[in-house]
């Protein structure tokens, strides 16, 4: 019994406590408890968008090299006429082209 009137009265000190709490404390709280998870998230979104810009850097660098090794076998590249590529179509590029011209 002396243990349960004990609990009540730790209890109604607590509810005192919180009473002398003002508002404009339990606001400033809140908000420093706010910013503090808003700044662990942020952070998590920084480290993850290095993820990104490092991973496009990584790609755009590999089709920078595929361009120049493009270039580099083929340094001769001309245009050819029309005429030159249909003389050298093949059946199936034919029945392509006249199945294209059909739409």
């Amino acid at each position: 019994r002396s243990s349960a009137a004990s609990d009540v009265y730790k209890r109604q000190e607590l509810l005192q406590l919180l009473a002398d709490i003002t508002t404009e404390d339990k606001e400033n709280a809140i908000a420093k408890m706010l910013t503090s998870e808003l700044q662990v998230l942020i952070d998590s979104h920084k480290a993850k968008l290095n993820i990104v810009e490092l991973k496009l850097a990584s790609m755009y660098s590999s089709l920078d090299s595929d361009k120049k090794n493009a270039k580099q076998r083929t340094p001769n590249a001309t245009a050819v006429s029309y005429t030159h590529l249909r003389a050298h179509e093949t059946v199936l590029d034919l029945v392509c082209r006249l199945l294209l011209e059909k739409k």
